[in-house]
């Protein structure tokens, strides 16, 4: 799990040459292995991902990732059926929309896959069409799955990622945000599980919830780059919680120990950034137009500020995203819909109208900040933390949820910091010098 902890054991033959251990089966590999036994009854077990609730439990188990499986269907010129589990979906045909296609592949009712969601990177729009490349991303079965059997020979299918289950673990196996509710109320909260059957029976209700603001959970995405013999470049993306109130800054440690206890226990460098100055945006949104029935409407972003088409910022060509929408400026000013008004390559699909931050580029990540003053040459280990008016939530750092890992702050050598020459015979010359300043 993304918070939870790997074990890596080790075992070294000490007297004897070779491996002297029996091998077992084991239900997590699918050769023989050897038979590892972990007493966890002295482990603390947390009820929730922040681990702010935590007791000594009795069930504490190695935590371990699941991936789930994605597949790829490259169409030709005929539509198709898929059939998974002996199971056959109503026939796909060219030119029905992502929409559609979906819910033909969530009618399964029998082969327990479960919820499959598709997505189509090739599509123009929403509509599949010949040669276009249909991924299915398989939400609800774990492990990997066998290739999908479709109906016309010419359509190609691949395995994009392979599906891994594990054992069940602890109490996070799996976890969701409920958001927008009031905080005046006690809430109950129960579970139902579903498969391509229906609905199972439900969990026992929760003890009743009040809730209140917490401290954002960790920032996530973090990336630790070289921007010069002295400096590194930190850039994270938005915390998935906040805890309820607005973010008001950021915390950056830095140090040469990933105990980030150097400087007599604490951190050799701290830095509190406020949001605005750590904020990797170049501009708003002043309107867009998700689900408008006019589909020119539905491709076009409205800026807040011209100065940024003025000065080349924002130009055709541009990559931009908002609300974690990748899009591309194809024109500017279509039809004269305004100096502020940009043509995207596709219709954006986000959930707000205005006010949503547009970021440049595809990787670029939400906030970015420079550490100054480091010495070449010397690795540096960096985690951030975000802060709001409760409290500073835990750190994440690259390397999360295991061990941090450092950068090196590197940059071309300086002068070197003295040189001469001398002639040694008619024909050699001999140059001493120093190392560089």
């Amino acid at each position: 799990e993304p918070d939870g902890f790997s074990w890596l054991v080790t075992f070294i033959s000490v007297n004897h040459n070779g491996d002297q251990h029996h091998r077992h089966s084991s239900n997590l590999s699918p050769s023989v292995s050897h038979k590892l036994s972990a007493d966890g009854s002295y482990l603390f077990e947390c009820n929730d991902v922040s681990r702010a609730v935590c007791s000594i439990g009795n069930n504490a188990m190695a935590a371990v990732g699941t991936v789930q499986e994605i597949q790829s269907i490259i169409f030709a010129t005929s539509p198709l059926t898929v059939t998974i589990g002996e199971e056959t979906s109503s026939a796909i045909l060219i030119g029905d929309s992502l929409s559609v296609v979906e819910e033909k592949m969530n009618l399964y009712s029998t082969n327990g896959v479960g919820k499959i969601t598709v997505t189509c990177p090739t599509c123009v729009g929403d509509i599949l069409n010949s040669g276009d490349s249909l991924l299915l991303n398989f939400l609800s079965f774990r492990g990997d799955l066998p290739d999908v059997i479709v109906s016309d020979s010419e359509a190609t299918v691949s395995e994009i990622t392979k599906g891994v289950s594990q054992f069940v673990v602890g109490r996070s196996t799996y976890s969701s945000v409920i958001s927008n509710l009031s905080s005046m109320s006690d809430w109950y909260v129960r579970v139902f599980a579903y498969n391509g059957i229906g609905e199972g029976a439900p969990s026992l209700l929760s003890s009743p919830l009040r809730l209140s603001v917490a401290p954002p959970q960790v920032p996530e995405n973090v990336v630790v780059e070289t921007e010069s013999s002295t400096s590194l470049q930190v850039s994270w993306d938005r915390p998935s919680s906040i805890g309820g109130v607005e973010l008001s800054s950021f915390v950056l440690e830095y140090d040469t120990s990933p105990l980030f206890t150097s400087k007599n226990g604490a951190p050799a460098g701290l830095l509190s950034v406020t949001e605005s100055d750590a904020d990797a945006s170049i501009g708003l949104v002043a309107e867009a137009f998700p689900g408008s029935s006019d589909p020119n409407q539905r491709l076009r972003i409205m800026l807040e500020d011209a100065g940024l088409i003025i000065d080349g910022t924002i130009a055709v060509g541009t990559e931009v995203l908002i609300e974690n929408q990748q899009l591309v400026v194809v024109s500017i000013n279509d039809g004269n819909c305004g100096v502020t008004c940009l043509t995207m390559d596709r219709d954006y699909t986000g959930t707000k109208v205005s006010g949503m931050k547009i970021y440049p580029g595809f990787d670029i990540k939400q906030y970015a900040f420079s550490i100054t003053g480091l010495n070449p040459g010397v690795p540096y280990f960096v985690r951030v933390a975000a802060t709001n008016e409760k409290s500073t939530g835990p750190f994440s750092f690259v390397g999360y949820p295991s061990s941090p890992i450092s950068v090196t702050p590197f940059d071309v050598p300086s002068a070197v910091s003295w040189a001469s020459l001398s002639a040694v015979s008619n024909d050699e010359i001999r140059l001493d010098y120093g190392r560089p300043l």
